[in-house]
C-alpha cells in the first residue's frame, strides 16, 4: 500500500546494475545476454580457453571475486560464469576492474 515508490527506486537500481555489469563484460570482451527477470548475469568466457570452473577459481584465488562456474547450474553453462549484481554498485565496479586485471594475464599466459 505504502511500498510503490521503494519498489520503483529498487527496480531502477538493479536496472542500473544489471546495465553496466553486461555493458561491462561486453566491453572485457565477454558476450553476455541481457537478463530481464533475475538479477544473474551469465556471461561466456569461451574466448578465455578455460573452463567455467577453472575461470571461477582462478579468479576467486587471484582477485577475491566470486562468481558461480556456469557449468554448476547443468550442461548448457558450460563455458559461461554466473555473475550476481545484487550488491552495491561500488563492488560491481571494483569487480569488473579486477576481472580486467585477470583477463589481461589470461590472455598473456594463454
Amino acid at each position: 500500500k505504502n511500498g510503490e515508490s521503494a519498489t520503483i527506486e529498487m527496480r531502477e537500481a538493479y536496472k542500473l546494475r544489471r546495465n553496466y555489469i553486461v555493458n561491462s563484460f561486453g566491453e572485457l570482451g565477454l558476450p553476455c545476454h541481457l537478463p530481464r527477470g533475475s538479477f544473474y548475469a551469465f556471461p561466456c568466457i569461451r574466448s578465455t580457453g578455460l573452463s567455467s570452473k577453472e575461470f571461477a577459481t582462478k579468479l576467486v584465488e587471484q582477485e577475491k571475486v566470486a562468481c558461480v562456474p556456469g557449468s554448476a547450474v547443468g550442461p548448457s553453462g558450460v563455458g559461461y560464469l554466473r555473475a550476481c549484481f545484487a550488491t552495491s554498485m561500488e563492488q560491481i565496479q571494483e569487480a569488473m576492474t579486477r576481472l580486467g586485471r585477470f583477463l589481461k594475464r589470461v590472455k598473456q599466459s594463454g
